[in-house]
């Protein structure tokens, strides 16, 4: 059987972008609970807001 080659340099960290970098800009590189709370928590009122508004 032969064995595969592995590249040396996979477990090398890519470079955060995006979203993550994002992230960890506005949270830190230690995200708590609350933190997560905190983020939902405009999405959570503007659904309730319109829920509200299209039953009336």
């Amino acid at each position: 059987m032969k064995q595969i080659d592995h590249d040396p340099n996979e477990n090398v960290k890519f470079p955060d972008y995006g979203d993550r970098k994002w992230a960890k800009d506005k949270f830190g590189e230690k995200p708590t609970p609350s933190d997560l709370f905190y983020y939902l928590l405009p999405i959570a009122a503007v659904a309730v807001a319109m829920y509200l508004w299209r039953g009336y």
